[in-house]
């Protein structure tokens, strides 16, 4: 019997035709290119009236752009993380699916909100409701990272098969560790000055590192490794 065309492409425990991820990677690269260049939009040229000093008076309207300019630098650090953990996502993961691809378009639509939202706290950065919708969006990515791997790597569904539950959950946790610190930014902006409750993101490096490491040691190697007995951290 003649072998089916998709058979070479389909894991063993698939329910449905899975595809080839290059369109995911293209897809995905493009949107946040797209994101990370409207970001910049938001950052106006200085408008100096006729008969006004130079100097000074594009020294105070560039002073005055700084709220743009705090908000452009904090929306691209968020993007450049998300990018960098879905950068490793797609690194383990061999296939794609339709949920996979449904899951992808909903990251896909807040990664795109994230220019809005920009503008919307650089605008209205002194009110509670506009940096909780910042917080919001920020949060609504990690999810939707978050689940898409859950998808993926349950099972090893979607990922090369030498992918073990514990280099999955070390990959599961690091999904998790930028939404929580927008959900515990968001209660702080009902407590604190909004605009500084961002601080704690830069945290973010710091908590992941280690992680980080122990994701790199075992991508390189053997990512079953010696802790594949252990039960999965999530």
């Amino acid at each position: 019997m003649s072998q089916n065309k998709d058979d070479s492409v389909r894991p063993s425990n698939s329910y449905m035709p899975f595809m080839s991820k290059r369109r995911t990677e293209g897809l995905t690269d493009n949107v946040y290119a797209f994101a990370m260049t409207l970001l910049v939009l938001n950052l106006a040229i200085p408008v100096i009236e006729s008969g006004q000093n130079v100097e000074s008076s594009l020294a105070s309207a560039l002073l005055n752009l700084w709220p743009q300019f705090w908000h452009y630098l904090l929306a691209f650090y968020v993007l450049g993380i998300y990018w960098t953990v879905h950068h490793t996502q797609l690194h383990f993961i061999e296939y794609t699916d339709r949920g996979a691809l449904w899951l992808t378009i909903i990251y896909l639509m807040f990664i795109t909100l994230i220019p809005f939202t920009t503008a919307l706290g650089s605008e209205f950065g002194e009110t509670k409701l506009a940096v909780w919708i910042v917080y919001m969006n920020i949060a609504a990515i990690g999810l939707a990272s978050h689940y898409y791997w859950r998808h993926a790597s349950t099972g090893n569904r979607l990922t090369k098969k030498r992918v073990g539950s514990y280099l999955a959950g070390k990959i599961r946790i690091q999904t998790l560790f930028m939404p929580f610190m927008a959900l515990f930014s968001a209660g702080l902006v009902f407590i604190t000055y909004p605009r500084w409750t961002f601080i704690p993101f830069f945290f973010v490096p710091l908590i992941r590192w280690r992680n980080w490491r122990i994701i790199d040691s075992l991508g390189s190697g053997d990512w079953e490794s010696e802790k594949v007995g252990r039960k999965d951290p999530l």
